[in-house]
């Protein structure tokens, strides 16, 4: 065994000498060295070769697309460590319809320029060797970004720049790196940089319990976890949770166990005596492992603590390689400042964004809005803006500004003084409807012109053509305040309702329950990922839940795991897209289930169904003929009553995606492209407790939804959750969405009449086909009384 171990260790090495061989035949020698000089007492050298979509910021395609394509990566280096060497290889493809002479590709690392590259179409991939300065990598994460200005042969309108492609090739495009040291032994101070310790080109966390786990470790790991991934808030960071063995502490990156003193003793050989919440950091014991952070204590009760005080990235961790903790000192929690609904605010009151891939000239800008998630952004009203800015002289007169809201266009501003000029209160209308509760962002992304003989735009520049005042104003309409639930891309915006709400009707804390149909590995990672992310979109650690396989149903519920293992309370009430997806999921041979997949909420036999814990509605009125204030309906009253509203929220929705198809329109309804391959996310309410959510993700296999549950944590499918139901595939990152089929409100509609309009407005706009029905109820009403009131004139 001992030889295979040796012979798999030594191709390893060969291999990223090979690698570095390609990139620079010096490279070799280095490596061949590293041996030699360790074991002289020097500088240990390493040579690491990191895939770039191994830390591509979004996760999705290697692809610049349009006239002005932007990607960007992670490049860590370690705490301590000397960058001696770095190589870059680009194997890269463009569309045969760009203009060879007029597009170009520019290499930048920590915004300074390095490289320049020719973009020619055709079937042959083109590579590139690019030599990165050392000098310019420093300590903790560098950004490296590839601009791309292309043109097409058929102009410059929009439709063109979308056929505009540059593709790389994922397998051969990589950096090389060659360090040493780090000069001296880490510390846990050093967990602020927390790549180096998952290891350069690492995009999950390897996370360890002992076999003999509490639902309390199972927490104390999902803190630790939410302590990394709020340590590298730009990353989708996933979580490989793992039973604690002795050989699963071995490996290149680093390891994180977390259990009680008792139960992991006989894992780490120097754990030591501990004497209360401990936090530690181990060297690695075998050349080329990673170090080995230890969270324990004597009991769950003192791990938790130390899990807490390191989910806090505000904490300051000691320059010590053990923390026994006493006291901490909690920072108050980052929570993100909400924007009330009918107020203004300075744009330097806001959060400034810069994140996000740039389609323009130059690095898009902008603010970040946090409307409170009981808002209806709806109806034909304006969020208006009155900007001051200046712009520089000599600009090409169709140099402009786009404005986007959450990624969309929604207006413009033109720079087309040829003197330069600086603008006071130029004011920007924005549509309501492209706002949405929880987070949102106003992007101001400028596209300098060309003159005319450099192409449809121009090379990026260093500097800034478009200044915007921190002193302007946005002013945001007055919106209704009540919650519509489910929705998925409220769930990702700001983790609601999991995370809380500042709405004092609510509460600003609700617990849930992190349900796991099944115990094993994978199953307990895609949910310590889940809420990973969870704290990332709020901002701060959450612990405002239990984990386990019990559930009791009495509040929200997180519930994941294999598509067999669901409790038949939820299989029972899921629905109709989620049960569809669902049986699509499974393999062949398990689609049908024993329970009843569907429960009809208006049984003609047994009247309107109830569940335990809801109350329903009884419509009361004077009612002199009976002398009661009870008014009943029979069963094909409502029946009739509730097809009538079914008929007008469809139509109104198909009515919306045909004319609004970017804003409104459901992403396919076929189930023709799920497969076993696939995992499902869906939202609905708790049929146990009413105002309550049940958000469920599931996949044929536990493998699957920890697989498919990384890759949704990646920006570029996190970002596109929406509706109630939603199907993604890891290895082909697409996804399908459906609509929610049963909308429900949490909180109760205001008193205040003003609010009542604003709600009443708000589910018009959304239904626009009740509106015109209501509108034609009223015309035929007005035109009743017109006759009546015309045949009594005529009679007297």
């Amino acid at each position: 065994m001992s030889t295979m171990v040796n012979r798999l260790n030594a191709a390893k090495v060969a291999l990223l000498i090979g690698l570095g061989a390609a990139l620079n035949p010096g490279l070799a020698t280095a490596a061949d060295t590293v041996t030699g000089e360790a074991a002289a007492g020097g500088a240990a050298k390493e040579l690491r070769v990191i895939p770039l979509r191994s830390v591509d910021n979004q996760g999705g395609q290697l692809e610049l697309r349009g006239q002005a394509g932007q990607l960007q990566f992670r490049v860590p280096v370690e705490a301590g460590a000397k960058v001696r060497d770095a190589r870059l290889r680009l194997v890269y493809q463009t569309t045969d319809a760009v203009v060879a002479e007029r597009s170009k590709m520019w290499v930048y690392l920590n915004q300074q320029g390095i490289a320049q590259l020719p973009l020619t179409g055709g079937d042959d991939a083109l590579r590139a060797d690019i030599v990165l300065p050392p000098e310019l990598l420093t300590t903790g994460q560098n950004t490296l970004s590839l601009w791309a200005q292309q043109e097409n042969s058929r102009g410059c309108d929009a439709g063109s720049s979308a056929a505009l492609w540059t593709r790389l090739d994922p397998a051969n495009s990589y950096i090389a790196l060659e360090t040493t040291g780090p000069d001296r032994d880490r510390n846990l101070a050093d967990l602020s940089d927390a790549a180096s310790f998952l290891g350069a080109g690492a995009d999950r966390i390897e996370l360890l319990t002992p076999a003999k786990r509490s639902d309390a470790t199972l927490k104390a790991g999902a803190l630790v976890a939410q302590g990394f991934s709020l340590r590298l808030p730009e990353s989708g960071l996933a979580v490989r949770h793992r039973t604690a063995t002795a050989g699963s502490l071995n490996g290149r990156d680093g390891k994180v166990l977390v259990g009680a003193a008792g139960d992991i003793a006989d894992l780490v050989a120097d754990l030591g005596d501990i004497r209360g919440p401990y936090i530690g950091l181990r060297a690695a014991v075998n050349p080329g492992d990673g170090q080995l952070l230890v969270i324990s204590g004597r009991d769950d009760a003192e791990v938790m603590k130390a899990a807490a005080a390191f989910s806090d990235p505000s904490v300051t961790l000691p320059a010590t390689a053990d923390w026994t903790i006493d006291q901490v000192k909690r920072a108050a929690l980052r929570v993100q400042s909400m924007q009330e609904p009918g107020h203004s605010y300075r744009f330097k009151e806001l959060r400034a964004t810069t994140g996000g891939i740039s389609n323009g000239t130059e690095a898009r800008t902008g603010l970040e809005l946090n409307l409170p998630a009981d808002s209806l952004p709806a109806g034909g009203r304006k969020v208006v803006m009155e900007l001051d800015y200046t712009y520089a002289a000599n600009l090409a007169p169709n140099s402009v500004v786009n404005v986007l809201v959450n990624g969309r266009y929604a207006s413009m501003i033109a720079l087309n003084d040829p003197r330069g000029a600086k603008v006071v209160n130029q004011r920007v209308l924005l549509p309501i409807d492209q706002l949405r509760p929880g987070t949102n962002t106003i992007a101001f992304e400028p596209m300098i012109g060309s003159d005319g003989s450099s192409g449809c735009v121009v090379r990026p520049g260093s500097g800034k053509s478009v200044a915007i005042s921190g002193d302007s104003l946005i002013t945001i309409p007055d919106m209704a305040r009540v919650a519509s639930l489910p929705d998925l891309q409220l769930f990702a915006s700001g983790g609601f309702p999991y995370v809380g709400t500042s709405d004092p009707r609510v509460g600003s804390r609700r617990d849930f329950e992190v349900v796991l149909t099944s115990g094993d590995d994978a199953t307990i990672g895609g949910a310590l990922t889940l809420l990973s992310k969870l704290a990332q979109t709020a901002g701060h650690p959450i612990d405002n839940f239990a984990i386990g396989a019990k559930a009791r149903y009495q509040g929200d519920v997180l519930m994941i795991g294999p598509a067999d293992t669901l409790d038949g309370k939820i299989a029972a009430d899921l629905p109709a897209a989620a049960r569809g997806v669902r049986d699509a999921l499974r393999p062949a041979g398990t689609l049908f289930d024993q329970s009843p997949l569907f429960q009809s909420s208006l049984d003609p036999a047994t009247g309107p169904a109830t569940r335990p814990g809801v109350a329903t509605n009884t419509v009361r009125a004077p009612n002199a003929a009976t002398g009661t204030g009870v008014i009943t309906a029979s069963m094909a009253d409502l029946a009739m009553l509730e097809r009538a509203v079914a008929w007008t929220s469809e139509l109104s929705r198909d009515f919306r995606e045909a004319v609004w198809p970017s804003r409104y329109g459901r992403v396919a309804g076929s189930l023709s492209s799920v497969d076993e391959g696939s995992a499902m996310m869906a939202a609905f309410e708790n049929p146990v407790k009413a105002q309550s959510t049940v958000t469920l993700i599931t996949g044929a296999t536990s493998e699957t939804v920890e697989s498919s549950v990384a890759a949704l944590v990646k920006p570029a499918l996190w970002d596109r959750l929406s509706g109630g139901t939603v199907a993604w595939n890891a290895g082909s990152m697409a996804m399908q969405s459906w609509a929610p089929e049963d909308n429900y409100r949490l909180g109760d509609i205001p008193d205040d009449w003003h609010q009542r309009m604003l709600f009443v407005n708000a589910l018009f706009a959304r239904n626009p086909v009740a509106w015109a029905f209501l509108a034609l109820v009223g015309l035929l009403v007005l035109t009743g009384l017109t006759q009546l009131a015309l045949n009594k004139r005529q009679g007297s």
